[in-house]
């Protein structure tokens, strides 16, 4: 199983998810994790064994947000893919298309904000 989670992008917030992450990884303890976070967040992950791949999210640059999460989920499919799960802590419309753009079979997210439509549960 592979398993990609768009973290918060702020440092707090990301170690606020950390337990999330925990729950994720005793739930599914053989899975591939892939992290995606903001490159503060992407430092702070970057040398803990639990996650297979941590990939700081520069993707706000040249095109916008919305353009950037189709490359970058390009990207995360073709080095890192095909994910059976994906999951978005953030409740923005763009880490939303990212996890849609991944082609993940199951996308997670809470409730709310823009892009309901493209998550599963």
């Amino acid at each position: 199983m592979r398993i990609l989670v768009r973290m918060p992008n702020w440092l707090g917030d990301a170690v606020m998810a950390t337990p999330a992450l925990g729950n994720l990884r005793s739930e599914f303890p053989d899975a591939r994790v892939t992290l995606v976070g903001s490159v503060a967040v992407a430092a702070m992950f970057a040398n803990d064994p639990a996650y297979d791949a941590v990939i700081a999210d520069a993707s706000g640059g040249r095109g916008g947000r919305l353009w950037g999460a189709r490359r970058l989920a390009g990207a995360l499919r073709s080095d890192h893919g095909p994910f059976d799960l994906a999951v978005a802590f953030p409740n923005r419309l763009s880490s939303r298309l990212l996890l849609w753009f991944s082609g993940a079979r199951h996308r997670l997210g809470a409730r709310g904000g823009p892009g309901n439509l493209l998550l599963k549960r």
